[in-house]
């Protein structure tokens, strides 16, 4: 405990005490682990969108039935008639990104099915 009430200057001014600067490195690994996490994530609902979209392609209804399925009518309707305004973005290929976003194990069950 006695290093800790310790004070780093630099220059004549106080910079921190060795608790601040503990604090404050735990404070950085938790945030880097957090986003590392974050895009560990991103990254796997990426694949998963593929996969399925890619086992799904010639039966794009089947995407549409789960989608409205598992987010419900209303969710489903919303998306769809955002969709509707943005041509470039693959319908299909969108839904699959969701459903794989919020419902991983399900999707991933889909896969094996």
């Amino acid at each position: 405990t006695f290093m800790r009430r310790i004070n780093i200057t630099f220059l004549g001014k106080g910079l921190l005490t060795i608790d601040n600067w503990i604090s404050k490195a735990k404070t950085g690994a938790v945030a880097g682990t957090i986003k590392k996490k974050a895009d560990t994530d991103i990254f796997d609902a990426q694949v998963l969108a593929n996969k399925l979209y890619k086992k799904y392609i010639g039966y794009r209804e089947r995407i549409h039935t789960m989608a409205n399925a598992k987010l419900g009518g209303q969710e489903y309707a919303r998306i769809i008639a955002d969709l509707a305004n943005k041509p470039s973005i693959d319908r299909e290929l969108h839904l699959c990104y969701i459903l794989a976003d919020q419902f991983p194990l399900e999707m991933k069950g889909e896969l094996m099915a």
